[in-house]
């Protein structure tokens, strides 16, 4: 190793240049040498006489280090400079564009709709993902009306249908113009399968309100008013049905048909089920719909005719006509037959407790009694319109069992769930004889006669009672309101208890003499009713 001449460091000999400064190491071929002496030597590009050690030819420019002129050095740098510029000048730009690609994207995500959000979820599948970010955005906005229905929504396809309900409510009570949401809670409720009729009944009223327009909302509460037994109300939705259509279908006149039925206004009733008969694909179903008609005015062989033929014909309301020509038949006292239709009535629908009811009063006439008390059970705990009766029914089973206690609990409950029919107070009166309080049995006949004066029976437990307690004047004189009452009924065999009672007693105090006992008065009554 050697020390370059030029800068000094440790370069190899055998190099032409030196690594560190580029002088030249090894003599060039070609090129002049120094004088003797080695005190000068001359510029590689012309030849000029330049001192040893310097750097630069004062004669041409030229770097005796790297054997190129000055100004092209230059010129080469200012050449990479002006290169490098507009790479440095371009990089700069894409950089900038990214830092503000991502503060973008960094602002839409913090800031974007966390509705659309969800909705974005709820499509992708990730239905549980969308209603968390719902329920957040919810609670800090629960007058965001867009993000109830899309809630709702959401919880519809999850199967949470009350809650669906409640999110869809919402939507409507904050948008009232929104028929969609509403439309949709009401069918969220029907599905929820809960007890919500009234709150349906009271989103459709809201939706023909501000849409009096809106038919499909008009069928549905004119269905749902039908089945809470509210006629009036039935009545005007479903002729606003018929306004609203242009050609009804025989469906909706069959509809409006049993309406004025329910009315009484059997006549009208007759015209729009006539109607429907022509225009009916179905023809059994207006023939049961005329049945039912029938049996409401009174024709009651017109009525098992026109069911039997719809039952025939293969109606579609089966259900309905098997449960109407059963309890026909129970009015004819053709128990067994009846109970068998009302069996496939249960069959084809086990929350029917119009037929549950009347299938136990087959069973209850039949002698079934363990059975019937079963099912009268079940109707009573499951309320509804037989709810009150069912619950009497027990009571008068308890009694026949000799179990007085229970039959006041079942009283009770009936009272309890509203009842105040003629019958009820009957009952609560025979319970009370049962348990020996006489002056509230009789307090109970009194209220069951001012509820309904007509009521037969109450006329015959007051005359028993009365009998009992020797007021003999009064027990005839209810016992004679009784068989008044029963009409041409009153001449049947089964009666023949009371009437010979009654015949006994006014012999027996017409002629002075003394009345027969009470006990016996009492078994000839029971025995007749």
């Amino acid at each position: 190793m050697i020390n370059c001449p030029y800068c000094g460091k440790l370069t190899d000999p055998k190099l032409e240049s030196c690594p560190h400064c580029g002088g030249y190491v090894q003599k060039v071929p070609g090129q002049p040498q120094a004088a003797a002496g080695g005190a000068k030597q001359t510029c590689p590009n012309c030849h000029a006489l330049v001192q040893d050690g310097d750097i630069i030819c004062v004669a041409c420019g030229t770097n005796l280090l790297t054997g190129q002129k000055i100004a092209e050095e230059k010129k080469e740098k200012e050449a990479v400079a002006r290169g490098k510029a507009p790479l440095m000048a371009v990089g700069a730009a894409v950089l900038v564009v990214l830092v503000l690609i991502g503060v973008a994207y960094a602002f839409y995500a913090f800031t974007r709709d966390p509705v659309d959000q969800a909705t974005q979820m709820a499509l992708a599948g990730n239905l549980l993902d969308a209603s968390e970010v719902l329920d957040a955005h919810i609670e800090k906005h629960q007058d965001d009306a867009r993000a109830q229905l899309v809630s709702g929504k959401v919880r519809w396809e999850m199967g949470q249908f009350p809650r669906a309900a409640d999110a869809f409510e919402a939507a409507l009570k904050l948008d009232r113009q929104n028929a969609e949401a509403g439309m949709l809670a009401v069918l969220s409720l029907a599905s929820a399968g809960s007890q919500s009729r009234a709150r349906q009944i009271a989103i459709l009223r809201q939706i023909t309100e501000q849409h009096p327009d809106n038919l499909e909302a008009w069928r549905l509460l004119a269905l749902e008013l039908g089945a809470e037994n509210e006629v009036d109300g039935q009545m005007e939705a479903l002729r606003k049905v018929l306004d609203l259509t242009v050609s009804p279908t025989a469906a909706t006149r069959q509809s409006l048909g049993i309406a004025l039925a329910l009315q009484g206004d059997y006549a009208a009733a007759q015209r729009e089920l006539n109607g429907a008969m022509a225009e009916a694909e179905q023809q059994a179903d207006v023939a049961a719909a005329l049945g039912l008609v029938a049996n409401l005015g009174g024709s009651a062989d017109e009525a098992e005719t026109l069911l039997r033929g719809a039952l025939d014909g293969g109606t579609s309301i089966r259900e309905q006509a098997l449960t109407r020509l059963g309890m026909l038949l129970i009015g004819q006292g053709n128990f067994s037959e009846a109970q068998g239709l009302l069996t496939q009535a249960i069959a084809a629908n086990r929350q029917n407790t119009t037929a549950q009811f009347f299938y136990a009063v087959c069973l209850q006439a039949n002698g079934l009694l363990l059975e019937a008390l079963n099912e009268f059970e079940t109707v009573a705990q499951a309320g509804g319109l037989f709810a009150v009766e069912a619950s009497v029914r027990v009571a008068d089973i308890m009694l026949g069992q000799g179990d007085p206690e229970k039959a006041r609990s079942a009283v009770e409950r009936a009272e309890q769930a509203g009842g105040s029919s003629a019958a009820l107070r009957t009952m609560r009166g025979r319970v009370m004889v049962a348990l020996g309080q006489d002056n509230s049995a009789r307090e109970a006949f009194q209220r069951a006669m001012a509820a309904d004066p007509a009521y037969a029976p109450v006329h015959l437990e007051a005359g028993l009672l009365n009998i009992k307690q020797q007021r003999f004047a009064e027990g005839v004189a209810e016992l004679d309101k009784y068989l008044a009452l029963l009409g041409p009924d009153a001449q049947r065999i089964e009666f023949e208890g009371v009437r010979t009672l009654v015949s006994q007693i006014k012999q027996a105090t017409g002629a002075g003499g003394q009345a027969p006992g009470a006990a016996g008065f009492d078994n000839a009554g029971r025995n007749a009713s």
